[in-house]
């Protein structure tokens, strides 16, 4: 192979399906888990408070549904990718 990015997807396919097994579990709960931990991450460089009531909400306190957390990693590429196309278009004009 050229490159490991094609390994590497696979490598992270067979986890995925072994980590599905052992825990009795869809690979796309396993695959939904994971982006919501990587959502959690992403809050807790911003505000560590916010993502433990994300982890443990209190009673009283409005619950965020789970794939809501898990598309804030998508938006934060998204904003990166919204700079970039801006900082270009300032170079052209």
């Amino acid at each position: 192979m050229d490159t490991d990015e094609p390994y590497d997807k696979w490598h992270h396919g067979r986890t995925i399906l072994q980590q599905a097994k052992d825990e009795g579990v869809s690979r796309f709960k396993v695959q939904t888990n994971e982006k919501f931990a990587q959502g959690v991450d992403a809050i807790r460089t911003v505000s560590p408070d916010f993502a433990e009531k994300i982890l443990k909400p209190d009673q009283d306190s409005l619950k965020i549904a789970k794939g809501v957390v898990a598309a804030i990693p998508a938006l934060k590429y998204l904003k990166i990718m919204a700079t970039r196309v801006q900082n270009t278009y300032k170079q052209i004009r």
